[in-house]
Formats: C-alpha cells, sequence, structure tokens
C-alpha cells in the first residue's frame, strides 16, 4: 500500500494506539472500500494471534506476506483453510486484546497522558507554566495541548520531554504533532536519532532504541541532515552501530535470490511511461521505444504495481545509441526510497557501450527497527556487481543517466511465486 496515512492508521489500531479522531479517519478510509477493510481485518486477526500465541518469526512472516498475497489479488474475504485453522486462536487473541484495551483505558479513571515532573504527577491541561524537562508520560492513546498552541497525540508507552517553547524531545514511542504556522521560530522535535523542524504541519515521530521513523502528513518536516519531507514521504534513522552489527550478524540467503528468477511470474513489462528530473530529455523513436538522453546527469523514474512482496526482480535492458567514444558516460539502476546498506563490494558507476541488461533482485527479510528489510543482489550483464541489504518500500525505480543517449528496449517487473 503506498497511503503511507492509511498504513500508520492500521499500525495503530492493532497495537490500540489510536484516539478518538484517529479512529474516525481509519473508519471513514475503509467504510467504502472492500479491500482496505479485508486489511484491517486480517491485520487485527494477525496482530491478535501473535501477540496471544508468540508465534516465531518465520510463521509471523508466512501469515504477513499471505495477506499481503489476498489484498493485492483483490480477494476481499477474510476466509481460506490456513486462516480457518487458525481461526480458534484468533478468537482468543482477539478476546485478550480487547480485554487489555478495555483495562487500560478504564483502569480507574485515570488521564491517558500524565505530566511528570521533580518526581510528581499532574495533568498537562491545568498545569501552567511549564517548566523545561517536564516529562510527558502516556499509559493509553491521547492528546494534548503543548505551550504555543501546538497539540501531541502520544501512543501508549510514549515519553515526551518539553525543553521550552517549540522545543521537545521524544524518549521513547510514537507521537503526532499538528503545528499551526508559527512566524520567526519553527517547532523542533528531537530523537536520538535526528532533528526535526517545522513552521507549521501534521507529522508522526516514532522512535526506539535504534531507530526513529518521520512521516508527513502536511506541511513540510526539514532534517537535520538537510533533507525535506513533504506529504507522504517518509524516512527512517538509525544508530548506525546497532544496525550495522544487526546486519553484520544476519544470515544471508545467496541461494535464494541465486534462483530467484526461476521462481517468479511477471506482473509487468511495460517499457514506459518514465518521469524524468534534472536535464533529462526524452522522445519516442520510430518502433514505439522510449530514448532518454542527457548533456549532463539526470534520473528516469518509472512507477512499480503494488504487492511486490517476498521475493521480487527488475529486469531493465538498455541500448546506447549516441556511442560517440565519450569516456564519462555512466549508466545505473535504483530503487529511490529504498537505501542500500553493508553494500559488499562497494559499485560504481560503469562505462557502457551497445547493449546492457541491469538486474536487481530482492529478498524480503522481514520489519525490523520499525521498517521494511530485504537482501538484494544487482547484476549487469548477468555478472554480479553488489550485494547488501536495503529497506523501505519499492515504489519507483530509476535509470541514473550521465552524458548518454540510450534507447530502453526492455523492463520486467516479477514476482516470485510462493
Amino acid at each position: 500500500m503506498k497511503d503511507i496515512r492509511f498504513a500508520l492508521l492500521v499500525e495503530g489500531w492493532v497495537h490500540g494506539e489510536l484516539d478518538e479522531a484517529g479512529q474516525r479517519q481509519l473508519w471513514s478510509s475503509v467504510r467504502d472500500d472492500p479491500r482496505r477493510r479485508a486489511f484491517l481485518a486480517d491485520q487485527g486477526n494477525l496482530h491478535a494471534m501473535l501477540v496471544a500465541h508468540h508465534a516465531d518469526a518465520h510463521a509471523g512472516e508466512q501469515l504477513v506476506s499471505a495477506v499481503r498475497r489476498r489484498l493485492d489479488h483483490g480477494r476481499v474475504r477474510s476466509g481460506g483453510r490456513a486462516f480457518r485453522r487458525w481461526l480458534p486462536l484468533l478468537a482468543a487473541g482477539l478476546l485478550v486484546a480487547v480485554g487489555v484495551a478495555v483495562y487500560t483505558s478504564s483502569e480507574a479513571g485515570a488521564p491517558a497522558v500524565v505530566l511528570r515532573r521533580d518526581g510528581r504527577t499532574l495533568e498537562p491541561e491545568t498545569t501552567s507554566p511549564w517548566r523545561s524537562g517536564d516529562e510527558l508520560r502516556a499509559t493509553a492513546a491521547g492528546t494534548v495541548s503543548l505551550p504555543g498552541g501546538a497539540t501531541a497525540t502520544l501512543a501508549p508507552g510514549s515519553r515526551l520531554v518539553w525543553d521550552g517553547p517549540g522545543a521537545l524531545r521524544l524518549q521513547d514511542g510514537t507521537a503526532s504533532f499538528a503545528v499551526r504556522p508559527r512566524s520567526g521560530s519553527d517547532f523542533r522535535v528531537t530523537t536520538a536519532h535526528t532533528v526535526c523542524s517545522v513552521l507549521g504541519t501534521r507529522f508522526t515521530v516514532r522512535t526506539i532504541p535504534t531507530a526513529t521513523m518521520v512521516a508527513v502528513d502536511e506541511g513540510r518536516v526539514a532534517l537535520d541532515d538537510g533533507r525535506n519531507l513533504i506529504p507522504g514521504q517518509q524516512t527512517w534513522r538509525f544508530d548506525e552501530t546497532a544496525i550495522d552489527a544487526w546486519l553484520a550478524d544476519l544470515p544471508r540467503r545467496p541461494a535464494a535470490l541465486a534462483t530467484l528468477p526461476q521462481r517468479t511470474r511477471l506482473r509487468t513489462d511495460a517499457i514506459g511511461p518514465w518521469q524524468g528530473t534534472g536535464a533529462l530529455r526524452q522522445h519516442t523513436d520510430a518502433s514505439g521505444y522510449p530514448v532518454l538522453s542527457c548533456a549532463g546527469s539526470a534520473q528516469a523514474l518509472y512507477s512499480l504495481p503494488n504487492g511486490l512482496d517476498g521475493g521480487f526482480l527488475i529486469r531493465v535492458r538498455t541500448a546506447v545509441i549516441d556511442d560517440d567514444g565519450e569516456p564519462n558516460q555512466h549508466l545505473r539502476l535504483s530503487i529511490p526510497g529504498m537505501p542500500f546498506r553493508r553494500r559488499e563490494p562497494v559499485s560504481t558507476d560503469r562505462n557502457i557501450t551497445g547493449t546492457t541488461i541491469q538486474e536487481l533482485r530482492f529478498s524480503y527479510r522481514g520489519r525490523h527497527h520499525l521498517t521494511d528489510w530485504w537482501e538484494f543482489e544487482q547484476r549487469v550483464d548477468g555478472a554480479v556487481a553488489l550485494r547488501g541489504f536495503a529497506y523501505g518500500r519499492p515504489q519507483a525505480i530509476a535509470l541514473h543517466l550521465n552524458q548518454v543517449t540510450i534507447r530502453v528496449e526492455a523492463v520486467e517487473v516479477a514476482v516470485a511465486d510462493r
């Protein structure tokens, strides 16, 4: 699903983190969409089963893949032999999850979010003025008004520290912010991994000891690494040492990647359309092939279909048609929004001539550190040029061009059979 807001609402719902406004948005988004209703039901059942019965990671990964396959194929029913087999467990797990949520929300009539100061517990709405170091703690999902007019909605277990006007630190958990436009000063949210600065927007920050996720609903969010996020975008920042240590211990599966082409079925083989960035020029030749060119550096983007889960490959065949011997010609294939980590070996742009086939192969390794992780290989004319891990969700492919004119002769996207 490419709807980031809907994905966050579903995630909040299955974890009991949605406030009343969030629940209204979720029900409104699924009311007239049977596929979303089925997806929501599947996610709720799956989460309840995992919580109540502590399913192992491999079983959980298989069930998540099954849910995604049914959604992608338009099967809106929640039935099926495998899920009927789990039905008694799902019902028991769901009762446990609902019972815990009801107990938490009603326990002694306690407020969902409290303010801690010097060892005392205060009510945020009646405390004034706030002091630097005041900490908000959420025992259930709740929304509080912050000094200066912004609001924060905290998920259960979240901790948010107020460091002064427009300055907050998210110590743990998830918080969504609604910030009114401010003149002359920005609004900052800091975690252990990043700093978000805004003037007026709606955005969500989620943090755990090893990672932080930022997603934007409205406006624009500036990060401390110089990037700006716009509505619909999300990004992750990590504890680099912890992530690299985890990836170093993660067993490789080279055989799964090597045999992937023999286990796939074609999803699309359309050669366009392409969208350009930079100084890209494009037209269609007499045979109907897209022709892409640039005098400097540029990117050509191609949107990918939904449902690239488990394992998938992308194969692009191009031909250089301005073979003038220039030494600085380069052509590289990538997936924007899916950064590579622990690349082995380090890949560089290569001079190209004639026809080139570039291929990306991905095998899903599960959801860790707030995002999806994949093992990948990049091949050029059949030879492995790069391997490692990547994170995020595939939405588009990019051809990076430098001083070259090419004809795109084939684009194939295939997913692994189950």
